[in-house]
């Protein structure tokens, strides 16, 4: 494996990670609006919109595979489903 192969894959590596982070805050966030903690729901919510923000701001579509976590209705679709009004 060359440098160019081994930084595109570790690249890749650190994006999952990083929505993985998203999907957990944001399953945080439901458990929160179940048990009626608002100030955890907010907590989670605003760092899993961080990541989510930082990451599409970042990644370049145009040179990126087609993919459900480049789209920005992927994302608002996950971030609409997690948000239930209290």
């Amino acid at each position: 494996m060359n440098i160019v192969n081994a930084r595109r894959s570790a690249s890749r590596r650190l994006v999952v990670l990083l929505y993985g982070g998203a999907v957990t805050n944001l399953m945080r966030a439901i458990a929160a609006v179940e048990a009626g903690n608002v100030e955890k729901r907010v907590l989670e919510l605003n760092k899993a919109l961080a990541i989510i923000a930082q990451l599409q701001g970042t990644l370049d579509s145009k040179k990126a595979a087609p993919s459900p976590l480049n789209s920005t209705s992927f994302i608002t679709l996950c971030v609409l489903r997690s948000w239930k009004p209290a």
